[in-house]
């Protein structure tokens, strides 16, 4: 069973009520292969979702970036982000070697 969201909480991120939100966002677990000089255009997430994004194989060097608004985070090998899914992301990777990236989805707390 997916958890029912409290759709009071969009008041915040919206002005009003969103009517059309009826039940949780997708979660779950994924693993991301990132190919170098790829890169993942600028694109919104969920509002209740936030990611915890940790790097699984980061060559050094890599120089693959993740920006969340207009803040650029480097990936690090073994070090976890987490950022909010609603905030316009995307992906830069000018390394070499390939990056992989562990992606744990989860309703926002203010969601629940």
């Amino acid at each position: 069973d997916r958890p029912e969201l409290n759709r009071t909480n969009y008041k915040g991120y919206c002005g009003t009520e969103l009517s059309f939100i009826t039940q949780a966002p997708h979660l779950g677990v994924n693993i991301y292969r990132l190919e170098p000089g790829k890169n993942i255009a600028a694109h919104f997430g969920s509002h209740s979702r936030l990611t915890v994004s940790l790097g699984l194989d980061v060559p050094e060097g890599a120089e693959a970036t993740l920006t969340v608004g207009a803040t650029g985070h480097l990936w690090r090998q073994g070090k976890a982000m987490v950022f909010d899914d609603a905030f316009e992301h995307s992906v830069a990777h000018h390394g070499t070697l390939p990056r992989y990236v562990l992606g744990v989805m989860f309703l926002h707390p203010d969601a629940v």
